[in-house]
């Protein structure tokens, strides 16, 4: 989907779903090595914010410090896609991001259960298309697909349909 977006000249939305997909990624790593993805406050779990998932995987030997830096960048374009900086990047830059993710998720090999995709998904769409009602065609393929019963890595599907 994200390489659709990037084709249509979509840079934004692009790297916004390229974004919370590798946020989503570091939450399922750190899950996956028995480190919170959340803090506990007054009885309610708050998830951790992508920066602070991100930081020192050094440190417990998820990913190294260059990676880290790598996924730094990629954080920060997120960011300013989603809060609607767009002239601060352009649409190679989201190029580069998708590359990067793609390495990323293929170096440190994370299969990503439905409901996470779901979950993601949902994030997505949320953050992309709250404000477009006209692209419910796009939502029910997102649902459809997370619901679908093939097991291939996430990437196989969203990132290259």
């Amino acid at each position: 989907m994200a390489e659709h977006l990037l084709k249509s000249d979509n840079k934004d939305a692009a790297a916004v779903i390229i974004g919370v997909l590798l946020e989503e990624h570091l939450r399922q790593l750190r899950t996956n090595n028995k480190i919170d993805v959340a803090n506990e406050k007054d009885g309610k779990l708050i998830p951790l914010k992508a920066k602070r998932i991100n930081s020192k995987p050094d440190k417990v030997g998820i990913y190294n410090k260059i990676d880290q830096n790598g996924v730094t960048a990629q954080l920060d374009l997120r960011n300013n896609a989603a809060h609607g900086n767009y002239s601060k990047y352009d649409k190679r830059q989201v190029e580069m991001m998708y590359d990067f993710v793609l390495n990323f998720i293929s170096k440190y090999q994370n299969r990503i259960t439905k409901k996470v995709l779901t979950t993601c998904i949902a994030h997505c769409l949320l953050c992309v298309y709250s404000e477009n009602p006209a692209d419910f065609t796009l939502a029910r393929f997102f649902i459809n697909l997370a619901l679908s019963q093939n097991n291939a890595p996430w990437h196989e599907h969203v990132m290259h349909n």
